[in-house]
């Protein structure tokens, strides 16, 4: 998905939300969150405040969830209500996931 997102900005296309949801959840799904939160900060940069950010929030939340990252998964949260967005019942659902993964410390 990298590859190709790459490539679309190299020929001088503009991703939309979708384009950016689509590497943001792939790099989620392969655990690399920190370069899941940096296509995250640039597709915030490219769109700005808007509800087409929640999606991609809920692929991180759910990455962190997978690695049984409750701190990490409710960092996300915290941070998609501070941009004045409002979390659904998805996001919930994926963070309560983050505290069933946990491993106990």
């Amino acid at each position: 998905a990298e590859h190709w997102f790459d490539k679309l900005v190299r020929s001088g296309f503009a991703p939309g939300p979708r384009g950016y949801t689509s590497v943001i959840t792939a790099w989620a799904a392969a655990g690399d969150l920190e370069q899941a939160r940096r296509r995250l900060h640039h597709m915030q940069e490219a769109v700005g405040e808007a509800t087409e950010l929640l999606q991609p929030f809920g692929a991180l939340i759910d990455g962190h969830a997978k690695l049984g990252d409750v701190d990490g998964a409710v960092a996300v949260l915290a941070e998609l209500e501070g941009h004045r967005l409002k979390p659904n019942i998805v996001h919930f659902n994926q963070a309560i996931d983050a505290c069933g993964r946990a491993r106990p410390t």
